[in-house]
């Protein structure tokens, strides 16, 4: 209120901020020839010009007695918003002749005030100066105003024709013509069954994508238009204008419609050898083609050349979509093959499956284990007691195996395929660490990073796990290599954990590498918590300065990202600091397709915990 009425007041003085004080009383001081009318305050004082002003030089505006005056306060505000009305509209007449009464108002006041003061510059001189003033300004205003309105109406009329201009022109940026219709294909010219892409849906497939969803296929013709194709039968995978990206085998009910065997480059592109385009739609020749591929690649690694003298005998030889066989997956147990299905078309495949592994590595013992579970999402319903080849002696029987020099028994029909060759790397670069320390191994199965840590030289080794049946294979296993600094204790792992902690025991290396806890995405945010809470009790255990190997083989907290903030998470809740020392995945027999990021599901991870 008081920047408007000092602007109301004294309007070109206040713009500059050099002649508006305020004093003790609230009051401000307006210096200048302009004196509007205003009602008296009601302590007698003049709120503006007119009565008890001497020379209209000096002028106090009473700003307590205006605000306690309504009607003063009224006129005031009707007065300077009829003003800003005038300036606004453009109307220079109208405004003129306003401020033109004004001052003739002003002038007799002036006039009046000059008879009571006795003759002299107050008089008729005086008020003839402040008329003449007043109209001149008045009018010079009433013109600026008018020129004002005059472009602002202008340049309104320019912004309104550039705004109109520009939502022209968004909408022409916005508006996209159709795309011209791809003339729907002759199915009856398909040499093979195929399966047509719908529009645009190619590009994740020609960046080396496996895995054609069934969201994604548009039209399913069998050869010449004849039946459409069944479980496990190749077909041509074409994008919508008839341009062939490779083929695959099919699956009407399989959330993955077709599993992509071979790309268009592979068999027809300048590179492609003989083989490969021999494979070209055949699935028992390129069954064969890649088995073959996946052992020369182990060969290359220093795995299964000479079993015999070599000092590791386990190793994955077929990792699903990295070896390019999707829903495969095969371990070598020494002499034996444990080879796992997880997809409709290798069960329809499986004598073709086995004969390439025998043939690419000499085991005469192939071993075939399902999922079940998975196997009913693809339309197959296969009796658990087939899961044993023809010369398996059962679930008891045993192969013994070797990595990096410690002998170790395996199970052909144990967890996953009977041995988890995938944490190799990691229990050397473990083991490596353990020469004269401690180590507690959680979750220990049969004793793999137990084992590989005394025979590194580790000072004292604890395993434990809740399985009985592991704990036994790992008692076996340490008394096969005749480590005695090794025991297991059958008991719940957080339970363990708790009552280690209550006793203040500590180690100097921990090992936590629990089952999968999240099977699925949905699962995703319980499992960490459940990450979280084992984690902060394993670090609690490690001893100030010492090392947590800890792991997850849950394909949904690896591929989240989310495995490392857990365990700063878990850090802060055990009251502990934590350095990043490595973070690791599966062994290199586990090899990835970088196109299909979900096959990754092995973290491995080592802190030193202070």
């Amino acid at each position: 209120a008081i920047m408007m009425l000092s602007t109301r007041f004294c309007p070109n003085r206040l713009l500059g901020g050099r002649h508006v004080q305020q004093n003790q009383r609230n009051l401000v001081t307006c210096f200048s020839g302009y004196r509007p009318q205003a009602n008296p305050s009601k302590n007698g004082r003049t709120t503006a010009g007119g009565k008890g002003s001497d020379d209209g030089e000096n002028e106090t505006l009473d700003i307590d007695g205006l605000l306690n005056n309504k009607e003063a306060l009224n006129e005031a505000r009707q007065s300077l918003l009829g003003q800003l009305a005038g300036r606004g509209s453009g109307d220079s007449n109208t405004s003129t002749q306003k401020e033109d009464a004004r001052g003739s108002r002003r002038s007799a006041d002036d006039r009046s005030s000059s008879s009571r003061n006795g003759p002299g510059r107050g008089g008729g001189r005086g008020g003839d100066r402040d008329r003449e003033r007043g109209g001149d300004r008045d009018r010079e205003r009433g013109g600026r105003g008018g020129d004002r309105g005059r472009e602002n109406r202008d340049r309104g009329g320019d912004r309104g024709g550039d705004r109109g201009d520009r939502r022209d022109d968004r909408r022409d940026r916005s508006f996209r013509p159709p795309r011209p219709s791809v003339p729907a294909l002759d199915t009856s010219t398909f040499k093979h069954a195929t399966v047509v892409l719908k529009e645009g849906k190619e590009f994740m497939f020609n960046m080396g994508s496996p895995m054609v969803y069934s969201g994604a296929t548009e039209v399913v013709s069998g050869k010449r238009g004849g039946p459409p194709p069944q479980a496990g039968d190749p077909v041509s995978l074409v994008d919508c204008r008839g341009r062939e990206i490779g083929w695959g085998v099919f699956n009407p009910v399989s959330m993955f419609r077709v599993r992509i065997m071979q790309f268009e480059h592979e068999y027809a592109g300048p590179g492609a050898t003989a083989e490969a385009r021999a494979a070209y739609m055949d699935v028992a020749a390129l069954v064969r083609l890649r088995v073959r591929q996946a052992a020369q690649l182990r060969a290359a690694m220093g795995l299964g050349a000479d079993r015999q003298a070599a000092a590791t005998t386990v190793y994955r030889l077929l990792n699903s979509e990295g070896d390019g066989l999707s829903g495969v997956v095969a371990d070598v147990l020494g002499e034996c093959v444990v080879v796992q299905s997880v997809a409709g078309w290798a069960e329809r495949h499986k004598a073709d499956i086995m004969d390439a592994v025998r043939a690419a590595t000499g085991c005469a013992q192939v071993v075939w284990r399902i999922n079940a579970d998975i196997l009913a999402e693809e339309g197959i319903t296969t009796p658990q007691q087939e899961e044993q080849a023809a010369g398996e002696e059962g679930e008891e029987a045993r192969v013994v195996v070797r990595e990096a020099g410690v002998q170790l028994y395996a199970s052909p029909l144990g967890q996953k395929t009977g041995f988890y060759a995938d944490q190799r790397d990691t229990r050397a670069y473990v083991a490596a660490l353990c020469k004269g320390r401690s180590v507690l191994d959680l979750c220990c199965y049969s004793g793999g990073f137990a084992l590989a840590a005394a025979r590194a030289g580790a000072r004292e080794v604890v395993g434990v796990d809740s399985s009985g049946p592991a704990l036994a294979l790992a008692r076996d296993n340490a008394a096969l290599n005749a480590l005695d600094q090794v025991s297991f204790v059958k008991a719940d792992v957080s339970e363990y954990m708790r009552e280690a902690d209550e006793a203040g025991r500590a180690y100097d290396v921990v090992v936590l590498d629990p089952p999968k806890l999240a099977p699925n995405r949905g699962t995703l945010p319980r499992a960490r918590t459940k990450y979280q809470r084992l984690n902060e009790q394993a670090m609690k255990l490690v001893a100030p300065g010492g090392l947590l190997t800890t792991c997850s083989c849950s394909g949904a907290m690896s591929q989240s990202g989310e495995f490392v903030p857990m365990l700063m998470d878990a850090a802060r809740a055990a009251g502990r600091s934590i350095t990043l020392m490595r973070v690791a995945g599966a062994a290199g027999d586990h090899p990835l397709n970088p196109a299909y990021p979900e096959g990754r599901y092995l973290t491995a991870v080592t802190v030193r915990v202070l």
